[in-house]
C-alpha cells in the first residue's frame, strides 16, 4: 500500500508524457541522494573521509528547503494536538 502512490505517478508519467523522470527522482533518493554535496566535485575519493565538505552540504538549498518543511509540518501537529480534545 505504501508504494501505491509511488507507481500510480509513475504509470500516469509515463502515459501522460512518455518520461520517468519520477523514477529517476526515486531511484537518486533510495540510493543515497545527497552522495554529490558530499564530496568534492570532479574528484574521486580513494579513501572516504578525504574529500569531506561539509560546507557544501550546510548551504544546498535541499537540506533548508527540508528543514523548513519538517517545521512547519512539527508546528501544524503541535497546533492539531492542542486544539483537539482529550481521546
Amino acid at each position: 500500500m505504501a508504494a501505491l502512490p509511488l507507481v500510480a505517478i509513475y504509470i500516469v508519467e509515463k502515459i501522460a508524457f512518455n518520461t520517468s523522470h519520477s523514477l529517476a527522482m526515486l531511484e537518486h533518493r533510495l540510493s543515497g541522494g545527497g552522495a554529490e554535496a558530499i564530496t568534492a566535485p570532479g574528484r574521486f575519493p580513494m579513501d572516504p573521509m578525504t574529500h569531506l565538505t561539509p560546507g557544501s552540504f550546510l548551504i544546498s538549498p535541499g537540506l533548508w528547503i527540508g528543514l523548513a518543511v519538517a517545521a512547519a509540518f512539527l508546528a501544524a501537529a503541535v497546533r492539531l494536538r492542542r486544539n483537539q480534545g482529550p481521546i
